[in-house]
């Protein structure tokens, strides 16, 4: 029967001092952030493509952004972000305006001129660091024609 003290120094002379485990955990953590990263790669390949799709052109930011920004309703901005072409976009904001349009038909549309007002006397009066509309009070009177 083989001496005890015999085998230890066997396996410590084929083995370097805590070389094999280090080498072990490093491939397990290797491994893990691999099959770790397999998980999210399709969420962020889909994350990529949707952000690929909302780059729209710059008027139609600018109004989805500024003019239309605290009047649009969540369903409005999710069918305007899957539109495709710019006339797609120009249609959906004349029929956006419409809807608001206290007299349908008309070629006034006084709910789009008084928002459009509105937004300018924002501009005008609470501008500072920010644009008039972006402030707390530009919002407020934007949505309730009301000064704090």
């Amino acid at each position: 029967m083989p001496d005890s003290d015999a085998a230890s120094k066997i396996l410590s002379a084929s083995i370097p001092k805590g070389g094999a485990v280090m080498d072990r955990s490093k491939l397990s953590h290797i491994l893990l952030f691999g099959l770790i990263s397999s998980w999210f790669a399709p969420l962020s390949a889909a994350q990529d493509r949707d952000t690929r799709a909302q780059v729209l052109p710059a008027p139609y930011q600018r109004w989805l952004a500024e003019d239309a920004s605290y009047v649009i309703t969540n369903d409005e901005r999710t069918g305007f972000a899957k539109l495709t072409s710019n006339q797609q976009r120009y249609r959906f904001i004349e029929d956006f305006w419409e809807r608001r349009n206290p007299d349908p038909g008309s070629a006034k549309n006084t709910f789009k001129e008084e928002h459009y007002r509105r937004l300018a006397y924002n501009n005008q009066h609470f501008a500072a660091a920010v644009a008039g509309y972006k402030t707390d009070p530009g919002r407020i009177y934007i949505l309730y024609e009301f000064c704090p």
